[in-house]
């Protein structure tokens, strides 16, 4: 008996709403929900570096969520291990948010090639 396969969501049809839920239940699964302006904060930050990273074109729905985002980095920034650690803490609620869409995104490019 084969095994049921686990649901993979597609980021791509994903909306800005949808990738904010992803991230608050995790964040409050995890207990690093604290405070709502250090998670929004955050959240902004990751998706900003999620959707600069894995947008499909000018075209996208990740692209849109890009262009619409209030956060910019630093002009220092140039990848999101250059803005998350910059000031020398270690990982933080940002770099975790980035590092589970990124995982949700390669999940499904993978799903996509079996």
């Amino acid at each position: 008996m084969d095994k049921p396969k686990k649901k993979v969501r597609d980021y791509t049809a994903m909306n800005r709403k949808d990738f904010r839920r992803l991230c608050y239940r995790y964040a409050k699964k995890t207990g690093q929900l604290t405070d709502r302006q250090d998670f929004n904060f955050s959240f902004a930050q990751a998706l900003y570096w999620f959707a600069l990273e894995w947008h499909g074109g000018q075209f996208s729905k990740l692209y849109s969520i890009l262009s619409t985002l209030d956060y910019r980095p630093s002009r220092l920034a140039h990848s999101p291990k250059e803005d998350f650690f910059g000031g020398g803490y270690g990982p933080n609620l940002a770099s975790e948010l980035y590092a589970r869409l990124v995982m949700m995104a390669r999940n499904w490019e993978e799903s996509k090639q079996a």
